[in-house]
């Protein structure tokens, strides 16, 4: 899995051929940087190109290109995206794998 990072003078994010499409459910961790997202929480993926994406609070904002304001670049963080109550990771030490995440977690983590 490729490192995310962030600029904040573009609320751009990067991740080497992520494989987002605009409005998939992002989640995100990381330690420092990346001011103006929480770890660990949700976000709705706004498509820029292969590697880079913004991201969105709601799916709505996401359609409509309304990104969320990044005050601090980022680096060394994860991008995984939500699916049907699992997050696929494309590579956990080499393996393939999706991992389960209660529907509570991702209500609560989304919600705010």
């Amino acid at each position: 899995v490729s490192p995310l990072s962030a600029v904040a003078s573009t609320d751009v994010l990067t991740k080497t051929s992520h494989g987002f499409i605009t409005g998939d459910l992002i989640l995100v961790t990381f330690s420092t940087g990346f001011g103006g997202l929480t770890t660990l929480k949700g976000y709705y993926c706004i498509f820029i190109d292969a590697d880079d994406f913004k991201l969105a609070t709601t799916a709505d904002n996401a359609a409509a290109g309304v990104a969320i304001n990044i005050t601090s670049d980022g680096s060394a963080g994860t991008a995984l995206r939500i699916t049907d109550g699992w997050v696929e990771a494309t590579s956990i030490n080499g393996l393939s794998t999706t991992i389960p995440v209660s529907p509570s977690f991702l209500i609560a983590r989304v919600a705010g």
